[in-house]
């Protein structure tokens, strides 16, 4: 009956809140552990009712010998058992090559992990014409470790909510769902599943969690864990309001270019909404913003109290510094570059009427129109044509930012912006102002460049988005 209970609830919460609509496709991260198993389970007794398409990726990390052989050995055979398409994808190379010192083993087998996940995801959506959504298998107790660990480390509201239910591609189904449910889900229906040795080794913060701190606020309460998932639910609705009304105070309390903010305008407000907008802010300029952390913040705030002239500097060599204005960025070693203002386009306003726009030197014409095969693809370096129907977001025009990425290869090989930079040995002074056409954090041209392989013209092409740029000295 347990089953039947949970199976119910977690198929009514997915619908509730429109996590993976109906006939769209699921792609399951399978690692064979007891909460991903559970996880594949449940969508396969779901999938008919729902009419998704479900298909599995097993990520192996080459971090536990045969041990992790075995691992995907076992999520073959189950997937082969209940019919379900699965590949296998070993990133054990991809994690050794990584020369990030900042980043831990585990940090790092978990961004090999992701960048598999997304590139399946693309891949799948191309075959099947339907959304396609990453379904992780992090329950609520995984959810209260990480509100646990982010107030450890010090956090915001953002970081005290745990993890989102649902960002970009990514679902968690389950983060309404104890670890004891699953157990017990699993239980009833006699399902095997891998043990992991490393989830023992409390060398790890979240296994020190885990195995010491839980089991004594369960000695407290023994619902911590359910007063922990609705705290988080509630401080997700918090944390969203909070943002909404940030991101209005910063279109009024920023100069035009971007590069100040006003002292009136900040000052107006409370302390904690003051921080988020000055987060914000910072997002705009500071390329891999994840390097600034609550104590930047408050730093950056006490400036608005302080003289003219006096600045902090940030990672990466920013400097804040307090201005007649209110608070301005820019570098240490050289000016901040002045990129131009984000050109942001809807479907409905690209037609097969071209579109002018002004970016900075440059003139930047677009238009969308059917897609026969016939017609010839431009080779010239500055027109490209698009699979408009791979477009998921908004079509946009703008400066590079924290998290952008670009496709490389026909199997969905993505490489980080700034690396492609690297590689390409574009100076790091233009960098910032080299345009780019994007989809979200997708880069679909850089601008002069290269175009990612996702919205390459294919045999299945319909309608095409048709870009040309000229700068302005051409008609000097």
């Amino acid at each position: 009956m347990a089953r039947f209970e949970l199976e119910e609830r977690v198929y009514n919460w997915i619908e509730k809140r429109n996590l993976i609509p109906k006939g769209e496709g699921v792609l399951i991260g399978l690692s064979g552990g007891a909460d991903s198993v559970a996880l594949f389970r449940f969508f396969c007794n779901a999938a008919s009712k729902a009419q998704w398409t479900l298909r599995c990726v097993h990520v192996e990390h080459g971090l536990r010998g045969q041990d992790s052989l075995k691992d995907a050995a076992f999520v073959e055979k189950l997937c082969g058992e209940w019919g379900v398409s699965c590949r296998v994808v070993s990133v054990g190379d991809v994690i050794a090559a990584m020369d990030d010192t900042h980043m831990s083993l585990e940090e790092k087998a978990r961004s090999a992990r992701y960048d598999v996940l997304i590139q399946q995801a693309e891949l799948m959506e191309k075959e099947i014409g339907e959304p396609v959504h990453i379904a992780l298998a992090h329950h609520a107790n995984d959810n209260a470790e990480t509100m646990i660990f982010h107030l450890a480390r010090g956090t915001g509201i953002d970081g005290m909510r745990g993890m989102p239910v649902a960002r970009g591609p990514i679902v968690r189904p389950f983060l309404q769902v104890s670890r004891q449910e699953i157990e017990d889900y699993l239980k009833e229906l006699k399902q095997d599943y891998c043990q992991d040795v490393t989830n023992g080794d409390v060398s790890y913060d979240r296994n020190r969690i885990r195995h010491h701190v839980m089991p004594e606020l369960e000695k407290v309460n023994n619902r911590a864990v359910e007063h922990m998932t609705q705290a988080a639910e509630l401080l997700s609705e918090v944390a969203e309001y909070v943002q909404m009304q940030a991101e209005d105070v910063l279109q009024k309390a920023k100069t035009e270019d971007g590069k100040e903010l006003s002292k009136e305008a900040l000052l107006g407000i409370p302390d904690f909404l003051q921080r988020e907008v000055i987060h914000l802010w910072l997002q705009q300029f500071v390329p891999g913003a994840k390097d600034i952390g609550a104590s930047h913040i408050y730093k950056i705030t006490e400036l608005l109290k302080a003289q003219v002239g006096r600045e902090y500097h940030l990672p990466r060599g920013v400097v804040v510094a307090r201005s007649y204005v209110g608070l301005a960025i820019g570098c240490r070693k050289q000016e901040m570059p002045s990129a131009p203002q984000e050109v942001v386009l809807s479907a409905d306003e690209i037609g097969e009427e071209t579109i002018e726009i002004s970016y900075g030197n440059k003139r930047i014409f677009l238009s969308a129109e059917d897609w026969d095969g016939t017609k010839e693809i431009p080779e010239n370096l500055y027109t490209k044509c698009f699979d408009y129907d791979m477009i998921r977001n908004n079509v946009s025009i703008r400066g590079r930012r924290s998290g952008d990425y670009i496709t490389i290869t026909a199997e969905g090989t993505r490489k980080r912006l700034q690396d492609y930079f690297v590689n390409e040995k574009v100076p790091a002074e233009k960098r910032d102002g080299v345009p780019l056409l994007c989809d979200d954090s997708h880069v679909i041209w850089v601008m002069g460049y290269r175009i990612s392989e996702h919205y390459k013209i294919s045999e299945k092409t319909k309608k095409v988005l048709r870009v040309h740029m000229i700068e302005e000295k051409e008609h000097e």
